[in-house]
Parts: structure tokens; C-alpha cells; sequence
């Protein structure tokens, strides 16, 4: 294993960055791995780090790793000699990610585009508003995300 001494951070720091995660409404001890591996250098952490350093129970740590994988947000690392998995964030993934997630705003809008279309005859005129306008809007936000990716591609390639 790499013999570079570990830098964690200060925990009120990652107590604060993950109350403000929260708001994105993602678990309490979701938020303190994630914020926990951004800030710690070198940025990889084994589970009983993890656990260790955050204070929680195990199956909490093993729940919320567990679905960090399964979401390609962390991945983990081994070392010849050691048995132990060091994980680590994917912040290579993450604007992939959210580029993949601008693509969803089309098909729901598609969606409600096709569910208004079948519902033109039905006497409700209120919902057949709401799912015009829920297209509208969804259409709108898939084509910004969408623009607003390739733009940052190009500038980051200047």
C-alpha cells in the first residue's frame, strides 16, 4: 500500500459541507462519505476509515457505499499486499452524469407530450394544461442542460 500519510479534514467541516448536502435531500451519512472523500488527500479511504473517522454504524456505512457503487458515483481501489478496498469518488463520471441526466428531460417530456395528446379529448381541461406545460418546461430544461454541457466542453478544450 502507498505509504503517503492521510489528510482528513477538520469535523465540523465535513459536518457543515454535509448538512448542506442534505438539502439536496440525500441521507445524512450518504452526505458525510461523499464530503469526507472529496476533502481527504490523498482521496481514497478504506471502510473501516470510513466508519472510523465518521462515527456511524457499520451496516450505515456498508448501505450508503453499497449505493454509491451501485450509482457510479464512488469505485474502490485495492493495493498489492493488502486485502483492504479503497474507495474513492468517480469525479470524472460526474459531468457524464449529468449530461446522461439532461437526456431524461427529453424523454419525459416526450412523456407528457404523448399523454396530452391522448388526453386532447377528454373533458379535463385543467390536467391536459398542466401536462402541455409540464412538456413545455421539461423540453426547455433537457435543450439548456443539453447546450449548457457542450458549451463548457468547448471552453474547457480552449
Amino acid at each position: 500500500m502507498e505509504t503517503k500519510e492521510k489528510h482528513y479534514p477538520e469535523k465540523q467541516v465535513v459536518e457543515r459541507l454535509g448538512v448542506q448536502m442534505e438539502k439536496m435531500n440525500t441521507p445524512p451519512v450518504h452526505s458525510r462519505i461523499f464530503v469526507l472523500l472529496l476533502l481527504v488527500d490523498p482521496p481514497y479511504l478504506s471502510f473501516e476509515e470510513i466508519q472510523e473517522y465518521l462515527q456511524v454504524s457499520k451496516s450505515s456505512v456498508s448501505k450508503y457505499i453499497n449505493a454509491m457503487l451501485e450509482q457510479g458515483t464512488l469505485d474502490y481501489k485495492t493495493f498489492s499486499g493488502d486485502r483492504k478496498r479503497y474507495f474513492y469518488l468517480k469525479l470524472d463520471d460526474l459531468l457524464d452524469k449529468i449530461y446522461a441526466g439532461a437526456t431524461k428531460f427529453s424523454i419525459i417530456s416526450e412523456l407528457m407530450q404523448n399523454c396530452y395528446r391522448e388526453r386532447q379529448n377528454l373533458d379535463s381541461p385543467d390536467v391536459n394544461e398542466q401536462l402541455r406545460e409540464l412538456a413545455e418546461f421539461f423540453k426547455f430544461l433537457g435543450e439548456g442542460m443539453e447546450n449548457l454541457v457542450n458549451e463548457y466542453m468547448k471552453k474547457k478544450q480552449e
